[in-house]
This record gives C-alpha cells, structure tokens and sequence, in this order.
C-alpha cells in the first residue's frame, strides 16, 4: 500500500479546504487575492497529487477516486475566479491535466 508523507497529506487536506470553501470568497476578497498569488504551489501540489495519486493507482483504489474528487473541486473552484483563472491558463499542461480529471470522472462505456 502507497503511504504518502506528511508534507503531501497537509497539502492535499488544504485542497479539499480550498475547494470547499472558496466557492463563498467574495472575488475582490483578499483571500482570492491570496489564492491567486498562491497558485505557483496549488499547481505545484496538483501536479505531484495527480502523478502520485491518479495515475499510479489502481483503478479500484479509492485513493485513486479521493484524489480526482479533490483536485477537480479545487480546480473548479480556482477557475470560477477570473483573478486566478488568469494566472492558471498560462501554466504548462494545466488544459491537459484538467481534461484528463474530466476524462476520470465521466464513466467509460465498455
């Protein structure tokens, strides 16, 4: 079984945070102000949550479905402000990396 340190586990508890809260920040709040200056590292984290998480996991790993959970909430929640969203479009792969969180979660016919 993969065990992750703790360092990943702090930054992949303050994704979940980020996601499910920062859909009620004002977008002129400080606090999305902050977001945005800290996406180099939310990117970052993504990257390495997504290798570590996603793609080397099983696909019956919970693990797996935990991680595509949080990463597209928080993505979603990133992108809903123009102040950030911004910032995310120039990074490298950020399109690729978000169409295949959708692909993962849209269910595959067989």
């Amino acid at each position: 079984t993969a065990r992750y340190s703790d360092r990943a586990n702090r930054a992949f508890t303050s994704m979940l945070g980020i996601g499910k809260m920062g859909q009620v920040l004002p977008e002129d709040s400080l606090e999305v102000r902050l977001l945005a200056d800290a996406w180099p590292g939310l990117y970052k984290w993504s990257v390495f949550i997504f290798v570590t998480r996603v793609e080397t996991l099983g696909d019956s790993d919970s693990r797996r479905r935990d991680a595509i959970d949080v990463l597209s909430v928080l993505w979603y929640t990133l992108c809903y402000r123009d102040v950030i969203r911004v910032r995310m479009l120039p990074s490298p792969r950020t399109l690729e990396i978000r169409a295949r969180q959708l692909q993962l979660l849209t269910p595959q016919e067989e």
